[in-house]
């Protein structure tokens, strides 16, 4: 059975039983070519991706997180960052797991990114989740490195004033 990657414009036809009828190869295909689709509009919808996140992570499909780093990766823009961390952000909402070179990469492109970019606000987001998460095998150095970032990024969202909601997300870290 394939998934018709129309699916993943809609947040309310997203249902993790069908993401989870499906083998992973098509799944994995349907949602790079949606992820595409997304590539080529005028907007993205950061709310129909992090439903597409969780619902994905929800159908019990393990691993999907490499499989949009590596879509990213192919071909890495500002575009292409937002929508995968739009993604990740619901994929890594309640991960028990993270691909870690995934982690990473995000955390190595924030300074690069222009902060007043989708892109910026969108990997904070994807970021948070997994500060949130607690992932297993996310390393100590790893955590704390994800969590101390973050609360870097926030005192700069404060003093910019840029971002004001991921800013109000960012506060849950602060101690």
């Amino acid at each position: 059975m394939n998934i018709d990657p129309a699916v993943f414009d809609d947040k309310r036809r997203m249902d993790a039983a069908l993401f989870a009828a499906v083998d992973r190869a098509s799944l994995l295909g349907s949602l790079t070519a949606a992820l595409g689709a997304w590539e080529r509009r005028s907007f993205v919808d950061d709310e129909v991706l992090l439903f597409a996140g969780m619902a994905v992570r929800e159908s019990g499909h393990a691993g999907v997180d490499e499989a949009v780093f590596d879509w990213w990766h192919a071909a890495p823009t500002l575009a292409r960052q937002e929508i995968a961390a739009d993604f990740l952000w619901g994929y890594w909402h309640s991960a028990g797991k993270v691909h870690a070179p995934s982690v990473t990469a995000l955390l190595d492109s924030l300074d690069a990114l222009p902060s007043d970019s989708t892109a910026y606000a969108a990997t904070l987001l994807a970021l948070f989740s997994v500060a949130t998460a607690r992932p297993a095998n996310l390393s100590a150095p790893q955590s704390v490195r994800v969590r101390e970032t973050l609360l870097a990024h926030l005192e700069r969202l404060e003093r910019s004033g840029q971002h004001p909601g991921v800013a109000a997300s960012l506060e849950y870290l602060r101690p």
